[in-house]
């Protein structure tokens, strides 16, 4: 991420801990994550959008139809996409709810660079929405390797 980019980050635990890393870089971070409000340090450099929209409890990111609006109005350098599984046979990621898979399939749409943020334990899990093929993504960052599986070229492992 270079400085005086505008990235988006999607709703997620995974990538709120990214939100705060980042709040200290001079970007500017659109994000439907509302874990994220409660990370916003006194002193950042960040210039911060919180998209608005209808409030998904479970997820503590807001979607629907002013969310997806609101993002298609921003053109982003980066977008950082998360998932409720990996499907590496069927080479696809996978969304929970038909409502946050508009919210990350429009903020693909709008960036340049597209990065998705998964942990081991949602590799071989097949959700109820499938979101894009595995090769749609620049990268993949996952935390670690689930022996047995074999990734594709743009894994990442932290």
């Amino acid at each position: 991420i270079e400085d005086g980019e505008c990235i988006f980050i999607d709703g997620g635990t995974s990538s709120s801990y990214m939100f705060e890393l980042l709040q200290d870089r001079p970007i500017t971070i659109v994000t439907t994550n509302h874990l994220c409000s409660s990370l916003i340090r006194s002193q950042i450099k960040a210039r911060i959008i919180m998209v608005g929209g209808l409030y998904m409890t479970d997820f503590a990111m807001t979607y629907g139809a002013t969310a997806i609006k609101q993002i298609s109005e921003y053109n982003f350098d980066r977008c950082f996409i998360t998932c409720v599984g990996v499907g590496l046979n069927e080479n696809q990621s996978y969304a929970t709810e038909i409502e946050t898979k508009e919210i990350k399939s429009t903020a693909c749409k709008k960036s340049k660079h597209r990065y998705l943020l998964t942990d081991h334990s949602k590799i071989d899990v097949i959700g109820f929405c499938t979101l894009k093929p595995l090769d749609y993504f620049d990268k993949i960052f996952c935390d670690q390797k689930n022996e047995g599986f074999e990734y594709p070229a743009n894994f990442n492992f932290s």
